[in-house]
């Protein structure tokens, strides 16, 4: 659960709000098909962010 309220912490910064195509984006991933060994490849990664209020996900961006 710390770790989850850490990365809320980056992600749903409070002293600053940027677009994701105005600045470089400090949230990367890393996939390992742990069946071959070797990092997965092909894969869609969706970015949402909570409304705090409602609780509904909102989809940020796709890449």
């Amino acid at each position: 659960a710390f770790r989850l309220q850490q990365l809320e912490g980056h992600i749903l910064s409070k002293n600053k709000i940027t677009t994701m195509a105005g600045s470089p984006s400090p949230l990367t991933t890393h996939v390992l098909n742990t069946a071959a060994g070797v990092p997965g490849s092909n894969m869609t990664i969706k970015l949402y962010q909570q409304d705090s209020v409602t609780k509904v996900w909102q989809l940020i961006n796709t890449g």
